[in-house]
């Protein structure tokens, strides 16, 4: 972790840090099918949520246990 923030000059993001952790070392490949899907639906969750002028949240909690449980059945 000390490694990324070094690499970066600043704190990773929570996002960063996910990819950091959930994926192979050196590669763009997640470790599993459901993180790829964790990290796809919060970032689409993030983006219809965007509003132009209004600043970026760098972690939005209720996003990610959306992101996190998955498409509701029924």
């Amino acid at each position: 972790m000390a490694g990324a923030h070094h690499e970066l000059e600043r704190s990773p993001t929570f996002r960063e840090l996910f990819d950091q952790t959930h994926k192979r070392k050196g590669t763009d490949d997640y470790v599993s099918e459901s993180a790829r899907t964790i990290a796809e639906t919060y970032d689409r969750t993030m983006t219809d949520r965007d509003v132009e002028g209004t600043p970026k949240p760098d972690m939005d909690p209720e996003a990610w246990v959306d992101a996190a449980r998955g498409p509701r059945k029924g």
